[in-house]
């Protein structure tokens, strides 16, 4: 006898839809779905957890695990070593066998980029939204330039500033580049501030000792490009004291020109600018710090990701067990001679 499955009673059909038994009740209504459950949880944000299974997958537990970055570090340190060696006057044999380790070097860089590119699936515009991830791919791929490879110097430069890739290793020194590039656009208003100032205190100081230089006295302002050269040495604190003396003996307001300067200059400004690089770094900090919770929480959301599977898988086995328990119940009561 063949059995269909929608058709016994009490069953469940293959959709899930309770099957309407001759003496019996409907199946009462399943509990919700964790397919339900899995509208209410966010999609992991792109750079999240990637299924184990999947090739980009292993790419990335490669790029980010510990002793894959330990090698890459190891090999970046060697290459700067092999790079200072080779400024020396050694024997052809050994210069030989350092542009072998060039090629190898190149080659051990070029795997690590195809690596971390296959994490990305190699999608290029996703990869290179790291600045520090496109210098450093930057800095691979023109090594395969025929202007890089038929220029020894910008060949020596490329092979130099590998070195720099260190940066992108170190975190706090990273942090510490996000702030500096904060600290630009502030710094060059300050920066432009600074540059005014010293325009019209140059111009004062032409007019108050430029025709007055004794002989043989150095012309501090003599012209508006000396005067503001003078400024930039007081700004510096470099030989003030000198300068002050020798403009004392043209005119006593020399002192309250210069002290001035210093205090406005100095103590002022360059404090401003000071702070302006504090105020950067904080808000770096801050940055890092939030990139670091979000990161937390995409790893959050892809642990309970994979827990509704879990409860779906066990929530789908459970609907199965009473439906192949009723069959083999029917088939066994069919099977008896008296049936």
């Amino acid at each position: 006898m063949v059995l269909v499955r929608g058709q016994l009673p009490g069953l469940r059909g293959k959709q899930g839809a309770p099957a309407r038994g001759r003496g019996r009740a409907p199946a009462p209504d399943r509990a919700p779905s964790p397919h339900s459950l899995r509208r209410t949880v966010a999609e992991p944000a792109e750079g999240g957890a990637v299924p184990r299974t999947t090739w980009h997958g292993l790419a990335g537990r490669i790029a980010e695990s510990n002793w894959f970055r330990g090698f890459i570090i190891f090999v970046i340190v060697l290459n700067a070593i092999t790079i200072g060696v080779s400024t020396y006057d050694v024997a052809p044999d050994l210069r030989a066998t350092l542009r072998a380790a060039e090629v190898v070097f190149l080659s051990i860089f070029v795997a690590e980029m195809v690596i971390r590119l296959a994490a990305y699936r190699f999608n290029v515009f996703a990869f290179c939204r790291d600045p520090f991830r496109c210098f450093e791919l930057a800095i691979v791929a023109v090594c395969f330039l025929p202007v890089v490879t038929s220029n020894v110097t910008l060949l020596r430069l490329v092979r130099i500033l590998r070195i720099t890739r260190l940066i992108g290793t170190m975190p706090d020194a990273r942090v510490l580049i996000d702030g500096m590039r904060r600290a630009g656009p502030p710094a060059l208003s300050l920066g432009a501030l600074i540059t005014m100032m010293c325009f019209l205190w140059a111009a004062i100081g032409w007019m108050l000792f430029g025709h007055r230089t004794p002989a043989g006295m150095r012309g501090y302002f003599d012209n508006i490009g000396e005067g503001m050269l003078t400024l930039f040495e007081l700004l510096t604190l470099e030989g003030w004291n000198q300068i002050l003396h020798d403009l004392r003996t043209i005119t006593p307001w020399a002192i309250v020109y210069v002290i001035v300067f210093l205090l406005v200059g100095t103590y002022v400004v360059v404090n401003l600018m000071v702070g302006i690089i504090v105020n950067s770094l904080d808000d770096a900090y801050k940055r890092r710090d939030m990139e670091r919770d979000e990161a937390d929480l995409r790893r959050t959301v892809a642990e309970l990701h994979q827990l509704l599977d879990r409860i779906e898988a066990k929530a789908e086995s459970e609907a199965e067990g009473p439906d192949v328990l009723g069959l083999r119940r029917l088939e066994e009561d069919q099977s008896r001679p008296d049936s």
